[in-house]
């Protein structure tokens, strides 16, 4: 198989949500001897430690992961395994086949013995792509996660038949749209279906076939940027998700649900959603927010090189503060039309922007940046 590594990431991921549980399993996590190489930061190997003791001195080391998925005709279904709940992270979800890489044993035929040990399946080759090469740095009390991960990518089909291990309580598949609201906070759950059991002990009894929910808090905490990686997400797509996270937060204090973010070289700069009502202020919608945030961020109230993401077309009050704020790039869900003179406004702005130099579209996520408005409505009514 062909791989190429285009990009090394760099994820500072979070903490585990299960913080009590996961601390009582740190001291057998120090105790185990396997044995694995460490590197330098050039990714040289320098020697080899037990685990045990990388993971408490924190040096870095080699691991797999490898995302499971599913093409479908409306999309795609991605896979999980739920954690047994003596291992680290107990009871959360996390990506469907991960593990260390051996002291001495290739990267390849660490992926294919953890896909067998874990999953139950013998790794066909056609199935397996490489996604990418990243850095991971977890810390959880004494505990100390310093990781080089491959990242692949495995295509679950007709002959795939999983038998998970005992370290693996079940596996689960969901619609990958769904996951993917639900991590980036969007939704609060997503509906999980069962493919197969292994070791239930300590957590509800489930059987295969059976759907139910989870919850947010239920994932392994992986960064955005790496759900971003393994999902293909355009960047378009990505940053308007990270828009509408914002609207979310607008949702839940009981403010009209739009949200903004300002990019610049492929960073958030800028965040805001709105806060009319609690700061009593008719000024504190979502763009300019995010404008003051980006402003702060940077050193300066010129956003040269800036662009904006936001899930509602903006009012003409906020138009005017991108195109002073010299924001010259404009990405907008859905558009304010309800009537023929929201109509003649939105051609005013189009036109603004035009004459402004400032580049604009309409329809990232659409359904999804209005839904959200009519379902705030509708729970008003």
């Amino acid at each position: 198989m062909y791989k190429e590594k285009e990009r090394v990431i760099s994820f500072d991921m979070a903490k585990s949500n299960k913080e009590k549980k996961y601390k009582t399993n740190i001291e057998i996590e120090f105790k185990n001897n396997e044995i694995l190489d460490i590197y330098n930061e050039n990714g040289e190997i320098i020697g080899s430690k037990t685990r045990g003791e990388i993971h408490k001195k924190g040096y870095l080391h080699k691991v797999i992961h490898c995302w499971f998925e599913e093409d479908k005709e409306d999309g795609k279904n991605c896979y999980f395994q739920q954690r047994a709940m003596y291992k680290s992270y107990p009871g959360l979800y996390g990506v469907m086949v991960g593990g260390h890489i051996d002291s001495g044993e290739d990267e390849f035929s660490a992926l294919k013995r953890e896909i067998s040990e874990e999953a139950g399946i013998i790794a066909e080759e056609k199935n397996i792509s490489f996604i990418n090469q990243i850095t991971e740095h977890i810390v959880d009390g004494g505990f100390i996660d310093n990781e080089i991960c491959e990242v692949y990518r495995y295509k679950v089909d007709d002959s795939t038949k999983f038998k998970p291990n005992e370290e693996v309580a079940k596996i689960v598949k969901m619609d990958e749209k769904e996951y993917k609201d639900c991590v980036f906070g969007i939704s609060d759950t997503v509906e999980a279906e069962v493919v197969a059991i292994s070791n239930q002990d300590g957590m509800e009894q489930y059987e295969v076939g059976d759907k139910f929910l989870i919850h947010t808090n239920d994932f392994c905490e992986y960064d955005r940027e790496y759900v971003r990686m393994v999902t293909e997400m355009t960047d378009d797509e990505y940053f308007m998700r990270e828009a509408l996270r914002e609207a979310k937060k607008a949702y839940k204090k009981e403010e009209t649900p739009i949200g903004a973010i300002i990019v610049k070289d492929g960073k958030i700069v800028g965040r805001g959603h709105n806060l009319t009502e609690y700061l009593n202020d008719a000024t504190a919608h979502s763009e300019i927010l995010a404008i003051k945030d980006a402003t702060k961020n940077l050193g300066g109230w010129r956003l040269f090189g800036c662009k904006m993401y936001v899930t509602m077309e903006p009012c003409i009050m906020c138009c005017g503060a991108i195109v002073n704020s010299r924001i010259r790039d404009v990405v907008i869900g859905a558009k304010r039309v309800k009537n023929e003179k929201l109509e003649k406004q939105s051609e005013f702005k189009k036109e603004f922007f035009e004459d402004s130099k400032v580049k604009y579209k309409y329809g990232i996520m659409e359904k999804d940046c209005a839904k959200m408005l009519t379902d705030f409505f509708k729970k008003l009514r």
